[in-house]
């Protein structure tokens, strides 16, 4: 059974990718008439907007021109506007220690706002935040693992791009023609007393489709543990 501090501990892990779109977006609702981009309609373009079924949000970023879809077992982001050509999509799996895992399943809707959309299944909760810097997805896991190998969260990658993992922190999503469209990097880990913390990701398949894992080594380290991947641009997932 899983250890339950009398306290709240919770594991933070941080995701977040550097969205690199190269292309030109050259119309868009909110553009002005000379074509320009109006930024004060980009602002209102930022609120995650629920679709019919209420278990999904969508979100346009003209600063990345790109989309962002959320539900309740990951996110898609597809690009570029205003007519994206390519999708690609990061499916929920579980998290553990090893070779365990705890399922992602049943997941209900928690705290939302017009930024803000909070997944709870079981002792974790997934958290999606957007703005100018792109669409930022949390795990935040509200009960300790028992164990002292590293700390996995896995989701599964499924589209049109292919994952190639460039290093240890640096995941880059890339076109038929070798363009980079958006890379997942720049991780950095540390505890409550701000020790760095070792994290890194792996990449492999599993039932034919890209596996992205993010692992940390949190032994010794003091609840709560935050990993936070750190974009090089502006422009950030």
């Amino acid at each position: 059974m899983p250890f339950k501090s009398p306290i709240a501990e919770r594991l933070v892990l941080i995701g977040v990718a550097s969205l690199l779109w190269a292309g030109h977006v050259e119309s868009a609702t909110g553009s002005l008439p000379d074509g320009s981009f109006d930024p004060g309609i980009g602002q209102s373009e930022l609120d995650l907007h629920p679709t019919g079924d209420g278990r999904q949000w969508m979100a346009f970023n003209r600063w990345q021109g790109l989309m962002g879809i959320v539900d309740d077992r990951g996110f898609e982001i597809r690009g570029p506007l205003p007519d994206p050509n390519w999708q690609q999509r990061f499916e929920l799996i579980g998290y553990g220690r090893g070779e365990g895992s705890v399922a992602f399943s049943d997941p209900q809707l928690g705290d939302c706002d017009a930024r803000k959309i909070e997944w709870h299944s079981g002792a974790a909760v997934i958290q999606y935040r957007h703005g100018e810097e792109g669409l930022r997805q949390n795990f935040i896991i509200n009960e300790r693992l028992p164990g002292t190998t590293a700390l996995r969260v896995r989701m599964g990658s499924t589209g049109d791009l292919e994952p190639i993992l460039l290093d240890r922190g640096t995941l880059s999503l890339r076109d038929k023609q070798g363009q980079t469209r958006f890379l997942y990097h720049g991780l950095k880990a540390w505890d409550a007393e701000g020790k760095a913390l070792s994290a890194w990701m792996e990449l492999g398949t599993a039932d034919g489709h890209a596996l992205l894992t993010i692992a940390v080594d949190d032994r010794g380290a003091e609840y709560p543990i935050t990993i936070d991947p750190v974009s090089s641009t502006a422009n950030t997932l």
